[in-house]
């Protein structure tokens, strides 16, 4: 049987004398709403909580501990604050090509409100011949980039990959480690003809067409495989495309360097310098950058400096929490060399840290969970903007379920990931405040406009939550790595600190200091419990601004609803069924041709036989062959989009709300919502009559 996503429940508004941040609310909470009038016979007073929350509940989540953490939180819907954060804006990065990928894009662009869309012009800069071809190329994108634009997103043209007409390496050998060719990742031959490649690109978006643009220069230039020459070369080669972007729109919005990790030096690993402290981080390549562009005048052009319109990197990491460090510590050295605190920061390409392009987690409930937990801490830190990495991979269409780095899969069936991105796009307007319980470790976001009310919540638990959380909380406190190296507070002290196997009393720490370890102790400890255990989360909506029925909507992401893992062998067998129809249609139709129940068999069990009977034929049979196979090739592209349409509608796969309509009682209603470890949900509230 299906289980229900949330329960829900009306009462009386609450007494707001103290915090709801006590565990004793809890108990408060639930007496006080006994006996409450619901409107549906799926509705259940809150009161029943402490008997579901039972070891025999048999609601447990399978494979998940039965004891269930309560959490409260309280949303006060009367007070809108600011508008809700750009980052809840979704962004991703886009490759145009293979089959389907338009498709694919168009549908992304219906599902979400959009943000920011990375998008390389591969057709003008590394598949070109010539300058004359690499012009003729440049409007590829247009119509794309005009529905982002339409649509209030944002486009960052990554000016990536040099062609080899000006490349200063002529050289067709592979690059090491890849097998794109060398000449790809040299700086140009010609530095004047990039700025006019620069110039051309800047014109034809930002004068002819009339957008406004980010101009991205390179990326990831601190990887010999994406860069070859060294980092003065790089800052020449932004200092150059400056010229050519700002002689085509004097207000053209340039930036980068697309760092593959923000605190990346020179031939230096990525943390390298953050653990060596402040000083060792002047030795990174943003850092250098900042203090070159600063001091680089452009007297022709009458700039006392060069521009920086936002500051680009990559983060490819589970920990979740760290977004804060890089935004606070960037923001710094923008104010260091004379550039606005409020330069816009953009993550532009992100995903999971597992294995690079392989994590079989992607396509499980933990992507949904690790997606929207991150989304909520760049929102924390401050981020202006980011693109997921990416749409869809660039991987053969069989498998589909590889742990890849798409949103969707080679053919376009959704992940939990997009699902999520989808609820989080549902946050628009203005924010509203909430109140948790002080230990809670969700993501809570909450939202109104107009139309509804949301509230977001996110339970992302992995095996590394505890440490991670108390490390927010020590960070939180003020302690930075150094401070931590100072006490003597190692990772791998902290953590033996934690477990309760190493004692502080040789550590020559303050009260204050003593105080905050004890506290971070006590919360890896209570985290801790919560990694294989769900928790029940009561959520409070105070001063509803509705009349006395609202519509509610309850959308979930975990492993039974919406979370995809469970459908994988039913989708592939399905898929392997369209397949076989649309070998049939090919051989349906050399049949009509006189061709022998023999080959045809044979043909049905080897279809590399079919092939290369193809390849060895001539004449007419080669005709009949040919045409076979480019039915076939049709049939299964016809088929498989008929078919990811239906399989993104099935239950377990599509994100489908669970909808009631609920009782206001002096404008409260209370609604009570069970998530596993990892997983999301997403709350709306809505007047009666604006049903969509």
């Amino acid at each position: 049987m299906r289980r229900s996503i949330m329960r829900t429940v009306v009462g009386r508004r609450h007494s707001q004398a103290g915090s709801l941040l006590r565990g004793l609310a809890v108990g408060m909470l639930i007496c006080s709403c006994v006996g409450c009038a619901t409107t549906t016979d799926h509705d259940v007073a809150v009161g029943e909580a402490e008997e579901d929350a039972g070891a025999g509940d048999e609601e447990g989540v399978p494979g998940v501990g039965q004891a269930i953490r309560i959490d409260t939180v309280r949303i006060d819907c009367g007070s809108p604050g600011d508008p809700i954060g750009a980052v809840f804006r979704p962004g991703v990065q886009v490759h145009f090509f293979g089959p389907g990928i338009d498709r694919m894009f168009r549908q992304f662009l219906e599902d979400m409100r959009v943000g920011v869309v990375r998008i390389r012009i591969e057709g003008a800069l590394r598949y070109s011949t010539s300058y004359a071809e690499f012009r003729q190329h440049v409007s590829d994108h247009d119509r794309r980039i005009r529905a982002v634009i339409d649509r209030g997103g944002q486009v960052i043209i990554q000016l990536h990959q040099m062609p080899r007409w000006l490349s200063s390496v002529r050289s067709e050998d592979p690059i090491p480690g890849r097998n794109d060719p060398r000449y790809l990742i040299a700086p140009p031959r010609d530095y004047a003809l990039w700025e006019d490649v620069v110039y051309e690109v800047v014109k034809h978006f930002n004068r002819d067409l009339g957008l406004d643009l980010l101009y991205e220069i390179w990326n990831e230039p601190e990887f010999a495989t994406m860069w070859s020459g060294n980092m003065e070369d790089y800052f020449k080669l932004y200092r150059h495309a400056v010229i050519g972007a700002r002689g085509a729109d004097p207000d053209a919005r340039v930036g980068g360097p697309a760092l593959g990790w923000w605190s990346s030096g020179y031939g230096l690993p990525g943390r390298l310098l953050e653990e060596q402290g402040k000083d060792a981080l002047k030795q990174s390549i943003l850092y250098q950058w900042l203090a070159y562009a600063s001091s680089t005048a452009l007297p022709e052009m009458k700039m006392d400096r060069l521009p920086v319109d936002f500051v680009s990197w990559h983060q490819y990491i589970d920990q979740t929490s760290y977004v804060g460090t890089p935004v606070k510590t960037i923001r710094d050295w923008l104010e260091e060399f004379g550039y606005g605190r409020d330069t816009p920061l953009i993550i532009d390409e992100w995903n999971s840290g597992g294995p690079r392009f392989h994590d079989p987690r992607r396509d499980t409930p933990y992507g949904a969970a690790f997606s929207a937990a991150m989304i909520v801490e760049m929102d924390r830190a401050g981020l202006d903007g980011h693109s997921f990495f990416e749409l869809r991979s660039d991987w053969p269409e069989d498998p589909q379920f590889t742990g890849d780095l798409g949103l969707v899969t080679p053919i376009g069936i959704v992940k939990p990931a997009y699902n999520a991105f989808r609820l989080i796009s549902m946050l628009d307007g203005r924010r509203l405040d909430t109140e948790r319980s002080a230990e809670s470790s969700l993501g809570i976001v909450a939202s109104r406009n107009e139309e509804q009310i949301c509230l977001l919540v996110v339970n992302f638990l992995t095996g590394d939550s505890p440490f991670r959380e108390a490390g927010r909380f020590l960070t939180e406190r003020g302690y930075q790595q150094e401070d931590l190296r100072r006490l003597g507070l190692t990772a791998k002290e902290l953590h033996l600190i934690f477990q309760g196997r190493r004692n502080t009393d040789g550590l020559r720490l303050s009260p204050a200091e003593r105080e905050d370890l004890d506290a971070a102790a006590a919360l890896y400890e209570q985290v801790g419990e919560l990694v294989s255990s769900s928790r029940t989360v009561v959520l409070e909506f105070v001063d509803v601004p509705y009349d006395s029925i609202v519509l509610c909507e309850r959308y979930l992401i975990d492993e039974e609803h919406a979370g995809l893992h469970r459908e994988q062998a039913r989708i592939e067998k399905y898929l392997e069924g369209l397949k076989e129809l649309s070998k049939e249609a090919a051989l349906d139709y050399l049949r009509r041709r006189g061709y022998s129940a023999v080959e045809l068999d044979r043909w049905r069990r080897d279809s590399q036989a079919a092939v290369d009977a193809y390849q060895q034929a001539r004449g007419k049979r080669r005709q009949d062959l040919g045409a076979a196979l480019e039915l076939f090739r049709e049939e299964r592209r016809r088929r498989l989009a008929q078919g990811v349409r239906e399989i993104n509608q099935w239950d377990g796969v599509a994100l489908k709300p669970e909808i009631e309509r609920c009782r206001l009682i002096d404008r409260t209603v209370t609604i009570r919502v069970t998530l596993e470890p990892q997983a999301v949900s997403l709350i709306s509230l809505r007047p009666v009559a604006s049903r969509r």
